[in-house]
């Protein structure tokens, strides 16, 4: 019984194994949580961090308030947008992610490592 609980647990969602196969993000980080002026763009095609950023990105919805957006990441193959997700990481008590399929905007919680991935990708750090 433990053991299939850890095999479902870490089987990856069709949303992961979609955003995993994007060979570019450009994640645009916004002014603040209610405004969409863009203050810093990033852009990267290591696979690493494309990889490690879409493990983040789950299929767990939460029931949240909105509270505003800290920007978006664009995931791209070939330099065409396959999906992007927007995400609030700056207010401890309301990280999210957000994203829309077939039609319909779904929010999943942001964890504390992906708070952690983002805000260094914001201070310019490359390790992944």
């Amino acid at each position: 019984m433990i053991l299939l609980i850890l095999i479902t647990s870490c089987k990856e969602s069709d949303l992961q194994k979609k955003l995993k196969t994007a060979d570019a993000i450009t994640v645009h980080f916004y002014l603040n949580a209610h405004s969409d002026s863009i203050i810093k763009i990033l852009h990267t095609n290591n696979k690493d961090a494309i990889s490690k950023l879409a493990s983040f990105i789950d299929d767990k919805e939460i029931n949240a308030p909105d509270c505003g957006r800290d920007g978006a990441i664009f995931f791209k193959v070939k330099e065409t947008v396959i999906d992007t997700v927007g995400f609030n990481v700056l207010q401890k008590s309301c990280r999210q992610f957000f994203f829309t399929e077939k039609g319909k905007e779904h929010v999943t919680r942001v964890s504390n490592e992906a708070a952690d991935f983002l805000t260094a990708m914001w201070s310019g750090k490359t390790y992944y």
